[in-house]
């Protein structure tokens, strides 16, 4: 117990929050070359821009992994009712994208499911069931998990866009204003 009450969770995955400018021209002023503190910025929005796309490309593969297990749970359902049908099932199964092979099924007790890394497992029907619906509501709750990551994390490169443009802008008219205050 004592380890589980040390162990606490990042929030939104380890994403580090964007801090606001409150004042570009105090950030302006008190640097001397505003040079870094630009590319500080543009360097933290591309980090944000690059997590971004990693977490977009993780919700369309659980997105496409959704499917499959949907699918599969679908299936499983079929059998399961044309059990009490005592005559064969036959069907056609995926074996590779747009290639389907034909089968009869005489025993609609079990089925094979994949799980991954090259395992498959035999269920019984009912267990399979179980088995898919508890994958489904896991990847629909990493999925709501991972979305409002995406959501903290569009934010942050919003803020961080903000500041960037705040500071650039600032340091425009101070530029502007100590030529001007010279002339």
């Amino acid at each position: 117990m004592a380890t589980e009450e040390k162990k606490v969770d990042k929030p939104h995955r380890g994403i580090p929050p964007a801090k606001f400018i409150q004042n570009a021209f105090e950030v302006v002023y008190r640097s001397k070359d505003i040079t870094p503190v630009i590319s500080g910025l543009e360097e933290q929005f591309q980090k944000y821009k690059l997590m971004e796309h990693q977490l977009v490309r993780q919700k369309a593969i659980l997105k496409e992994k959704e499917q499959e297990m949907e699918k599969s749970l679908e299936s499983c359902k079929f059998i399961k009712e044309s059990q009490e049908n005592e005559e064969p099932l036959e069907t056609h199964f995926e074996l590779a994208d747009q290639l389907y092979g034909k089968a009869r099924i005489e025993k609609k007790d079990k089925v094979c499911l994949w799980l991954g890394a090259n395992v498959m497992v035999e269920f019984p029907i009912e267990e399979a069931i179980i088995f898919l619906n508890g994958r489904v509501k896991e990847v629909a709750n990493s999925l709501d998990i991972l979305q409002n990551d995406l959501n903290f994390l569009r934010d942050q490169v919003n803020i961080t866009e903000v500041n960037r443009s705040r500071v650039y802008n600032a340091n425009v008219k101070v530029k502007q204003t100590r030529k001007s205050a010279q002339e």
